[in-house]
């Protein structure tokens, strides 16, 4: 079926590429960017296997999979039983107008490993729902573990810097792994939706207005589980030029050689961090 751009280990393990600059747009069927593993392994795991240590920068993908409903902006999948898609970095994006959320994780059968990968510094913006973890409305980022048919908690995810817009959930959590989530900005109705009973760190996010999470006028959390104090008192709007030169220049393989370590490294930016008299809050 017509789809963007596709990684995968099909033939051999997939790592250290950059996939960078790209427009992909209009593809009816299937998501804009795809990286999914499809290796079998009934056994432990195998650390160089899969696909691993990619960047996925500075690309446009948008209007993808309207046709089948079947599309995202840029899917992070693991299929077969024992499929690896690990420590990859997912930044500087525009992901817009996808018949799926912008960033899809999935993880669906035993022994599969999608942990410790970054998103980070991406614009996303008017993408549909996932019905895998069942849901209905417009979503900007889910991660989907489907423990009940015994895939593997997803944990290591680091989500931040992102800017959501237009959907009406920014971020969904189906995995009891756990997610953090900061410094990203929120300008939708519910800026983090748990729906399994792991936890979820959403400190110093903006949530669409300086009185925090569930405020007047504010986004929301809901589930139980998240973590949101202290939270930001501005947004921030991330250069995506500035991310794009960091993402080329320092070189993709240097930045991402970390899984989550050294990825939460990439959440110190520069914020003024001078506390207010309001509980929870940080500008």
């Amino acid at each position: 079926m017509p789809g963007g751009i596709l990684l995968s280990d099909d033939t051999g393990s997939t790592h250290d590429n950059l996939i960078s600059a790209n427009i992909v747009q209009n593809n009816p069927f299937d998501c804009g960017i795809t990286v999914a593993s499809h290796i079998v392994n009934f056994g432990q795991h195998q650390p160089l296997r899969g696909i691993y240590h990619n960047t996925i920068a500075g690309n446009t993908s948008s209007a993808n999979g309207l046709a089948s409903g079947e599309g995202a902006g840029l899917g992070l999948f693991t299929a077969a039983p024992g499929a690896q898609n690990w420590g990859n970095v997912v930044q500087g994006n525009t992901l817009t107008g996808n018949a799926l959320p912008g960033v899809s994780m999935h993880s669906h059968s035993p022994l599969q490993n999608l942990n410790d990968n970054l998103i980070v510094g991406n614009q996303i913006s008017v993408n549909g729902p996932d019905s895998d973890p069942g849901l209905t409305v417009p979503t900007g980022i889910d991660v989907f573990a489907d423990e009940a048919h015994g895939a593997s908690p997803i944990t290591g995810t680091v989500i931040t810097q992102n800017i959501f817009k237009n959907e009406a959930i920014d971020i969904a959590v189906a995995t009891t792994g756990g997610v953090t989530a900061r410094f990203n900005s929120f300008f939708d109705a519910v800026g983090v939706n748990n729906l399994s009973t792991g936890s979820v760190d959403a400190t110093l996010n903006w949530w669409k207005c300086s009185g925090g999470p569930g405020a007047n006028g504010c986004s929301t959390a809901t589930g139980t589980g998240i973590q949101t104090a202290p939270w930001l008192h501005q947004a921030i709007l991330t250069s995506r030029r500035l991310l794009r030169i960091r993402a080329t220049s320092r070189g993709a393989v240097r930045h991402q050689r970390g899984t989550a370590a050294r990825a939460r490294s990439a959440m110190i930016v520069p914020v003024s961090a001078t506390s207010t008299n309001v509980p929870g809050r940080v500008r």
